[in-house]
This record gives C-alpha cells, structure tokens and sequence, in this order.
C-alpha cells in the first residue's frame, strides 16, 4: 500500500451511508421450522449483496436462525459458524441471529480468506479484512429489514478473524450496541515480539517467521486496538489466557485503551487459540472445554441480557492492584457488587502464563485481599488477574498484572503440525 492512500482515519474505510441505505438485493432461497411452540425456530436461507470489489460483486450467504416470539426480538450477527451454530445460539439465548458466510467462503462470493489477501493490496479498501467487515455491516443492514427484529438491539460476535472483524465493526457502525469478539486482540504489531498471529502465518523457505512490510501497513487499518476508545455500544472482550495468537500483553493493552469504552473482559485460563485445548500432555496442555463453555455461556447470556434487552445491571471490571515485596506478591481487588458474588480467585503464573494457578481470596472490608509467593528472580516471568464469578453469572475478569519485562512462552506446535 501507498503510504499516500493511508487514510488519517481508519473508520473512513466504510462508507456508511451506503451500508445503511443501498439495496440489498435480497434473495429469499428456502424457510422451514424445527421444534414447537416456545421451542419453534425458523431456520431461512438468504442471499444479499454486501458490495462491489475489483472483480465484481460480493453476494454474502446468510443463515438466519428467528425464535418464536409475539414482538420483534433482539438479534445477533455471528461472523463465524454456520447455520447449525446460528440456531443453536439462538435457541440458547432467544435472540435471533444472522450467521454469514465470509467472502470467498462457503456460498459466498468475493476474494478468497487467504492471508496474502489481507495484507498486499495498493489500497486499503481491497484487503480482505476490509470485505469482510462491510458484509457484516450489510448483515446488520439486513437484519433491520426483517420484521422479526427488533432494529435498535443488534449485536455482532465472531471468533478469531470473526473476531477482530466484530471489534472493528462495532468501532465504526453505531447502530451496533453490542460487540463480543472472541479469541481476538488488538495491539498486534507489539504481539510479534510476544509470539503473535502473524508469526505463524507468514514463514520463510526454513520455516522461520518472516513479516512482510506489508503486514504493518494492514496493522494501520486493521488493528482492533485502534478501533478501542470509539465503541459506541457495549463490548465483551473473550479470549484465552494462553491464546498463542493474541499474546496475554496485548489483552492489557487492548483493555488499557478500552477505558473509556463500556467494556468488560473475560480472560480464560488454560485456554489457547484451539490448537492445544485437547488434551495434550506434551505441552502441558487439557482439555478445558466444559469450563470454558460454562464461562462463555454464562457471561454471553448476561452481556445480551444488559446491553440488548436492557434488563439486568452488568458490574463493572474488577479492579487488580499488585505491589511487590520482597518474596511475594501483595494484591489486592476491587469489586462492583451489583450482583451476588459466588467467589473471587487470583489466576497467576511464575512461567510466562505458559501454566496457570488458581487461588481463592478473602474478602477484606470492602475489598479482597490475597498473597502470592513468587520467588524475585521469577517475578519478570509472573502474570496475575483476578475473577470474579457472580452467583448466576457472568464471570469477570480484571486486566492481567504483568512483572517488568513480561514476555509471554508460547505452548509450541506439534511435530506434526497439529
């Protein structure tokens, strides 16, 4: 990219406008229901034109997934699934949701998700990522056009790219008023140094990680965290403690410039990118899936409930304060009360987050308090953030503490490529 055709602003990238308002060209291809009565959901497969690229038009498959209700219901954009996963989020949660295909993937038309195409382009409008983010920006357009959603409680989430696409999305699109990105984060050209994505995406012939120019002129577009700081709705921020994509550093740094947004967090521990949820004894790793299906779950159901339907408080990040003395670590957190609390615990690690301890703390007056012994020499290598679980949900957590220096070990990938 021409360092000329770098816009000064990045949400200037979307003409939103015609997001909003240009024909969607709506195609109707199939409707059925499955189950009865309260249970009952209509499943339609649709067609609708997000935009025109250098190749033509970009025709976006969408699954939606409508629950049965008398009025019109809050709505989800799900930027990653199918339409199996758009019913059962919508069954789970009794919103309805629109599940697209991305550009160039599955029934949708456009440039293909490959990772050369996010990055080399002459102009920024042409990267991938920047397709990606205007189909789903026409998949809310789209949504307001049904009669069975309600058009002022719509909310967008996706997973990995899904993620960071739903991040960026809800910086430059008021009419969101919920984001949840999940396995995702910003700050990405610092995460090179910490083991970030882009180091497993581009290799040279030995197979050592090898950044092109160009992926730091896709970092000045595309980058979620400068999209932090603009969220005109909510966001829920869900991501691994060991993600070995999206480094623990870059979370804090990501939450750090959310501080003027409404933003909650939930960092997971023993959970990574995918690669090593199983259980894989080689490093070090388990499979945590049920424990991150009840945390995800939980604390979705309660960002939908406050940030969509408006009815129920959702507290606030607790606060983590960590002083060092000596042999250990004195911390102490903060909590918002709004709801019952089931329990506090202190997630920390003396390896670099490469394992993670958990530790219940007390309550002290209106605080609570706890100690860690972390030997000095380890203390460059300590990682510490507080939960809190509520009594019926969600789980909260707080920006991770980080000893001075704090570089994040990756869990490595298989022999085999895993």
């Amino acid at each position: 990219m021409e360092t000329d055709s770098q816009p000064s602003n990045p949400a200037a990238l979307w003409d939103l406008d015609s997001i909003a308002s240009s024909p969607l060209g709506t195609q109707v291809l199939s409707e059925h229901a499955t189950g009865r009565g309260r249970a009952r959901v209509i499943r339609r497969e649709m067609r609708y034109h997000s935009h025109d690229w250098a190749q033509g038009e970009i025709v976006i498959a969408a699954h939606v997934a409508l629950p049965a209700s008398p009025e019109p219901v809050p709505a989800i954009i799900l930027g990653t699934g199918d339409a199996d996963a758009g019913e059962a989020f919508c069954r789970r949660h009794r919103v309805a949701v629109v599940v697209i295909d991305r550009p160039g993937t599955g029934e949708s038309t456009g440039p293909e998700d490959f990772y050369t195409n996010w990055v080399y382009f002459t102009d920024p409008r042409e990267s991938w990522m920047r397709h990606y983010i205007n189909s789903a920006l026409r998949a809310v357009t789209l949504a307001q056009s049904l009669p069975e959603i309600d058009a002022q409680r719509i909310g967008i989430t996706g997973s990995s790219r899904g993620g960071t696409m739903a991040w960026i999305a809800s910086g430059v699109d008021p009419r969101l008023k919920l984001s949840i990105p999940v396995a995702t984060g910003g700050d990405i050209v610092r995460a090179l140094d910490q083991g970030g994505w882009a180091n497993y995406m581009y290799r040279d012939e030995a197979g050592q990680p090898a950044i092109p120019p160009a992926f730091y002129d896709f970092a000045r577009c595309y980058d979620p965290l400068l999209y932090c700081g603009h969220q005109d709705g909510g966001v829920l921020l869900i991501v691994g403690a060991q993600d070995e994509f999206f480094p623990i550093l870059c979370t804090a740094t990501s939450a750090r410039a959310s501080a003027t947004d409404d933003f909650r967090l939930l960092l997971v521990a023993n959970w990574d990118h995918g690669y090593f949820s199983g259980d894989n004894p080689q490093v070090h790793a388990f499979d945590n899936s049920r424990e991150v299906s009840r945390k995800r779950t939980a604390t979705v159901a309660a960002a939908i409930e406050h940030w969509l339907r408006g009815a129920a408080p959702l507290p606030r990040l607790p606060d983590l304060q960590v002083e060092a003395a000596r042999a250990r670590l004195e911390v102490r957190v903060a909590v918002d009360a709004a709801l019952p609390i089931r329990r506090v615990r202190l997630f920390w690690s003396a390896d670099s987050a490469y394992t993670l301890h958990a530790l219940t703390i007390k309550r002290h007056a209106d605080e609570y308090a706890g100690t860690l012994k972390v030997a000095p020499s380890s203390l460059s290598a300590t990682a510490v953030y507080a939960e809190v679980e509520y009594l019926r949900g969600p789980f909260l957590t707080s920006i991770p503490w980080l000893g001075p220096d704090f570089r994040q070990v990756m869990r490595p990938f298989p022999e085999n490529g895993g």
